[in-house]
């Protein structure tokens, strides 16, 4: 059964053949003959095989002779070698590869019938050339090539692969950049060939591509040539050779810059010592925006940050503003990066806080500051009191390189303020009351809102002439004034007057400023001279703190009671004259939760 699998094995050979070779007419017929009779030996062989005789009758092939390869002579782009069997032959064929290495995974049936691929192969029939000079052209200089070659007996036998390599030469041209690529901060610039290092200085040049314009020549924007630094010399150290390629890392290469590198003559050498010529082209052109020609590589952008103003000084910093249309919030990036331009694209938004509502807008107009800062205008006015919160997306800027920012969120540093001063409160008032219990009017009581001339706090006032009008004189009811917030705030629980005798009642006790149930009472000041609203239920309140006696209120204020400024004096209030008011003056027996 061997026998004539080998048989079929020999007849495919001639049938796949090279045609210039094998099948030629006339030898192909003769060839195609011998092939036919030795494939019906062998088929007779094999039926005669299929008795048992004992091993004294087992038929043995002869081994295969091997094919020797002599005289490899390579040249730069061309190899010759001599090919011929140690011996007496059928065929025998060859196959030169492009390769370092030795393919341990070749099946020498594969060369013989010529179905491997390589560079180069052939097949020879030993009965007609019995050794061969082979030669095998359009190689590539100075590189290394494996040869394989295999022979086959008379039989079929096909003997085992023989192998060498061989290098071609050099070109005799010096070497030349035919690619480049970066990794991180290392550029690999790769030449045609192998490389040794030599004694020239290598350099890199920086383009940041939003500091350029122009086409060609590429030209960088006035005052913003410390941002494209040119001729860096890369230290020794950071240079290196691997085969084909120069590896050069880059000098602090700023991140999304575009390099340039460039070279002395005699940076690197070929190994037969034939030095580069130097290499002096940098990027000169703009092409879509980008920095072009020479070797020139893109260093991996990075992302940046933006910080809110206060940041660095005090992250809870909050700042009033009463002019909403002229204020700039305002952003500020890393240190030493240079914010280049605004991404239209993007929208930034504000948000408007109030107590239980928010509003969210986009931001229309955005951009660069003068110095160099992210600054926003609001978009409308916010209610008076809100915080504002800005929200600037990832991607909104890039700087001088092409890095873009990360995401930013400044909340609570902001707030519109009504923009008051203290004279916006001062004077005479008149407080226009509304009964809570019955919602009825009040008749109108007169105070004067001064100046605290013995506190350090700029915004605390007095209130003076508070039940004037139905007890006579009373002391002064200190209050504190947030002309950011436009409110009026009054502690609970202030003495009026001490052992006042209610003229129905027949209690004497004492008269004090009192909430309805709150520590104080926020008085809304919504505009210079008007007071419209109030946190509480407010009035005046007859009790004894030293037995514990809180008999009741002479009168409860509703908090839609309002006060108007009718003038800005501050002269002494009306007070009550005739004790005719006694009927006006109830007492109403409420429970008091003491806030003091």
């Amino acid at each position: 059964m061997s026998m004539l699998i080998v048989g079929i094995a020999l007849l495919q050979l001639v049938l796949l053949s090279p045609r210039n070779k094998l099948h030629e007419s006339l030898k192909y017929k003769q060839n195609m003959k011998k092939f036919l009779i030795y494939l019906s030996v062998c088929m007779a062989i094999v039926a005669t095989s299929c008795t048992d005789f004992g091993d004294e009758n087992q038929l043995t092939l002869p081994a295969a002779p091997t094919a020797e390869i002599s005289g490899v002579t390579p040249q730069s782009i061309a190899v010759s070698f001599n090919l011929a069997p140690s011996g007496a032959a059928g065929y025998y064929a060859w196959m030169v590869v492009e390769s370092a290495s030795v393919d341990t995974t070749l099946q020498a049936i594969n060369i013989l019938q010529q179905t491997a691929g390589g560079k180069a192969k052939g097949i020879i029939d030993y009965a007609e050339e019995s050794q061969k000079t082979i030669q095998v052209s359009d190689l590539t200089p100075y590189t290394v090539y494996q040869i394989y070659a295999v022979a086959s007996n008379t039989d079929g036998i096909v003997s085992a692969i023989k192998n060498t390599s061989f290098r071609t030469l050099d070109d005799g041209g010096k070497p030349a950049p035919s690619s480049v690529a970066i990794a991180d901060t290392t550029v690999t610039i790769t030449f045609h060939e192998p490389l040794q290092r030599g004694t020239g200085k290598v350099y890199v040049s920086y383009f940041a591509k939003n500091t350029l314009y122009g086409d060609k020549p590429m030209l960088v924007v006035p005052g913003l040539e410390i941002y494209n630094p040119q001729d860096i010399e890369v230290n020794a150290d950071d240079i290196s050779v691997s085969g084909k390629s120069l590896i050069v890392k880059l000098p602090e290469a700023p991140a999304g810059a575009y390099a340039s590198v460039t070279y002395d003559a005699g940076a690197v050498l070929d190994l037969e010592g034939n030095g580069a010529n130097a290499y002096t082209k940098k990027a000169d052109t703009l092409i879509n925006g980008i920095p072009s020609r020479g070797i020139t590589v893109k260093v991996a952008n990075e992302t940046w940050k933006l910080h809110g103003e206060f940041e660095a000084l005090n992250p809870d910093t909050l700042v009033s503003f009463s002019k909403w249309d002229e204020i700039s919030l305002v952003a500020v990036p890393d240190e030493g990066t240079e914010i280049a331009l605004h991404v239209a694209s993007k929208t930034p938004t504000v948000v408007y806080k109030q107590p239980g509502k928010t509003s969210t807008l986009d931001v229309e107009l955005w951009g660069l500051t003068r110095d160099g800062n992210a600054g926003f205008l609001l978009p409308e006015e916010p209610p008076f009191g809100a915080t504002i919160d800005l929200n600037v997306p990832a991607d909104a800027f890039e700087d001088v390189y092409g890095n873009k920012n990360e995401a930013l969120k400044v909340e609570d540093n902001y707030i519109y303020s009504y923009g008051y001063d203290l004279s916006d409160l001062l004077g005479t008032w008149q407080i226009n009351g509304i009964n809570a219990s019955t919602g009825a009017a009040i008749n109108p009581e007169i105070v004067v809102i001064a100046d605290c001339p013995d506190s350090d706090d700029e915004n605390e006032v007095i209130i003076d002439g508070l039940a004037a009008n139905i007890v006579g004189e009373t002391e002064s009811v200190h209050a504190v004034f947030d002309p950011v917030m436009g409110t009026l705030t009054v502690p609970d629980w202030q003495k009026l007057i001490v052992d006042w005798t209610h003229p129905t009642a027949d209690i004497t006790a004492d008269l004090f400023f009192s909430t309805y149930e709150s520590p104080e009472i926020v008085f809304a000041v919504t505009s210079p001279g008007h007071i419209t609203s109030s946190s509480d239920v407010w009035g005046y309140y007859l009790a004894k703190d030293e037995t514990g006696d809180y008999y009741g209120a002479i009168r409860w204020y509703d908090t839609s009671t309002t006060w108007v400024r009718t003038s800005t004096a501050t002269s002494a209030p009306a007070k009550a004259t005739s004790a005719s008011m006694k009927e006006l003056i109830p007492l109403i027996k409420t429970a008091k939760k003491i806030n003091r």
